[in-house]
């Protein structure tokens, strides 16, 4: 029976999908717990483990963790430091904010046995990396979703720039394209978009930051005089478009220089613009790709496909992993809210309240 007060348990399987999803896949699905929480032995845990909205779950059926994933779970510090410690790897510890003063002793006793690595990947220890500068790993920082080290990453800018090849830098741009969780980590590449020479640069066109929408045509524009040249497209390096054909920022772009788009990579991308083009285009679409679109129009298209029987069982694996392959249960809702609907009502209708209103 589903539990009122658990918010996981508002999901529920699409019908179409009913008697079709692969329970090994769903392990990788946000909104599958309550089905995963009635089937506990039949999906995969080693994902669900790194899941922090999982934490429930993962509590519920300890012996189902994967020890090593679970101690990368943002969510799983205090669960692992009071009920099994004995699978709490210290190298990990540096990641959690909720460490920090165990983290702070250790830096008062030894700063050269704390894991610098995963300690400038915490967003809590801005205040640490400060004071020990020289000991930032800046490839960890790059991932870092604390606004401030957006500061600390400027401050070292001329560096990063100047010698990109350095260890201490090579994986710097590939990291900090990647982190999407920091809303200033856009300024470093606005500012320095034209200086920066990396072969990581490829990643670019995954950003979703419109204010690169200019840089992103320019290099669309030089792609195209090269693709007349008689370059072929996998041979441009350092501008991805089977990235960019994914990124829903850019589907005005796409759309306006059509003959660039990877339709494999577009049939994910979920700007609905891009559905409703390729709802009239079905000729383009990818259905090994499509099933993974994050989006409820996608899945529409899915759906009759589904229904027809057309989608292979090696597509349906891909399918069973898409959060839109459920939808909100209102039933359930219903009844949550059933719990305080009188005493909602009460209160909704005093008659103070009443009159305030009406009158």
């Amino acid at each position: 029976m589903k539990d009122l007060f658990n918010s996981q348990h508002i999901w529920k399987l699409k019908d179409w999908m009913k008697d079709k999803v692969d329970f090994q896949r769903l392990g990788f699905n946000t909104r599958a717990y309550y089905m995963i929480e009635c089937n506990p032995d039949i999906s995969e845990w080693k994902y669900l483990s790194q899941m922090p909205d999982a934490l429930y779950l993962l509590e519920k059926n300890p012996d189902k963790i994967s020890w090593n994933s679970f101690n990368k779970n943002d969510s799983s510090y205090f669960f692992l430091k009071n009920k099994y410690p004995e699978h709490l790897d210290p190298k990990y510890l540096y990641r959690f904010p909720s460490a920090l003063p165990f983290i702070e002793e250790q830096i008062q006793k030894n700063s050269q046995e704390v894991d610098w690595m995963y300690l400038s990947w915490n967003p809590s220890a801005i205040h640490l990396l400060k004071k020990h500068r020289d000991k930032i790993k800046w490839n960890y920082l790059a991932m870092n979703s604390n606004p401030e080290a957006v500061d600390l990453m400027k401050e070292e800018m001329e560096e990063i720039l100047q010698n990109p090849r350095e260890d201490k830098y090579r994986m710097f741009w590939y990291c900090l394209i990647g982190n999407q969780s920091n809303p200033r980590v856009k300024e470093v590449f606005i500012e320095n978009i034209d200086r920066i020479q990396d072969p990581n640069m490829f990643r670019i066109t995954e950003r979703r930051d419109i204010e690169l929408l200019p840089f992103f045509e320019k290099k669309i524009q030089e792609i195209i005089i090269k693709m007349d040249l008689g370059i072929e497209l996998g041979n441009i390096i350092n501008f991805d478009v089977r990235l960019l054909s994914k990124n829903p920022i850019a589907v005005d772009l796409l759309l306006k220089y059509e003959n660039i788009i990877d339709w494999y990579s577009f049939s994910v991308n979920p700007n609905p613009k891009a559905i409703a083009y390729l709802k009239e285009h079905p000729e383009k679409i990818q259905w090994n790709f499509m099933v993974e679109n994050r989006s409820d129009e996608a899945m529409e298209l899915v759906k009759e496909k589904v229904i027809k029987g057309e989608i292979t069982d090696f597509t349906l694996k891909g399918l069973s992993g898409n959060p839109y392959i459920f939808q909100l249960d209102y039933d359930f809702l219903f009844n949550r809210m059933n719990i305080i609907r009188e005493e909602l009502m009460e209160k909704a209708w005093h008659p103070l309240r009443f009159e305030n209103w009406c009158i």
